[in-house]
């Protein structure tokens, strides 16, 4: 489980031109607009944890909100958060 914050500027990119269009759905860190996701995170206790499907398993259903987007530029940015990056679009939202 590794605590992570959202961007100071989620608000300003996801109402502003970066944010999703149509389609699109937002980066849970940045806001910014992803067209196609290919990678998510397991966010946990109101959103503010990122845990691995292990994890999320033992802990508590209630605090549980499913798999969202992250963006490349958020993964690459943040190196610390690839263990609990998933990559099977099947089991999003």
């Amino acid at each position: 489980m590794i605590k992570i914050q959202r961007s100071v500027c989620y608000g300003k990119n996801y109402d502003g031109a970066r944010g999703p269009k149509g389609a699109q759905q937002p980066c849970c860190l940045c806001g910014i607009g992803i067209h196609a996701p290919g990678a998510y995170l397991h966010l946990h206790d109101g959103g503010g944890f990122a845990v691995t499907e292990s994890e999320a398993m033992i802990l508590s259903a209630a605090g549980d909100l499913g798999l969202h987007p992250i963006g490349p530029e958020c993964i690459r940015r943040r190196p610390e958060l690839a263990p609990y990056v998933v990559r099977t679009p099947e089991r999003a939202r």
